[in-house]
Parts: C-alpha cells; sequence; structure tokens
C-alpha cells in the first residue's frame, strides 16, 4: 500500500495567494460537473457565460 502525504496549506493545489486553477482544471473536476448538472446547466453553457464576460470585459478596455 502507497503512503499518502498528508495536504496541508504548503502542499495543497492552489493553496498560496495568486494561485489559481485554468479553465482546464476546473473542466476536469468532476464537483464541478455535479454542480452543473445541479443546476441544469452544460459545461457549454458554463464555456458561452465565461466568453459572455470575457467580451464585456474586452469592451470596457
Amino acid at each position: 500500500m502507497a503512503h499518502r502525504i498528508p495536504m496541508t496549506t504548503q502542499t495543497a493545489p492552489f493553496a498560496r495567494a495568486g494561485d489559481e486553477p485554468t479553465l482546464t482544471d476546473l473542466l476536469a473536476d468532476p464537483v464541478l460537473h455535479a454542480l452543473l448538472r445541479c443546476d441544469r446547466l452544460s459545461e457549454g453553457d458554463l464555456r458561452t457565460a465565461i466568453e459572455r464576460g470575457r467580451a464585456a470585459l474586452r469592451q470596457r478596455g
């Protein structure tokens, strides 16, 4: 049996300030997909919302 290193605030992914998961990381997370299903949304719906947000931010300058 392999020993697991316990996660701490020093070793956990994205534990430091400024470290944020990429969209690819988020879309690979089964918890995100469970939340989308609960809200009756698809990955495409999420991607569309993100693109609309990006477009709105670009228009602001």
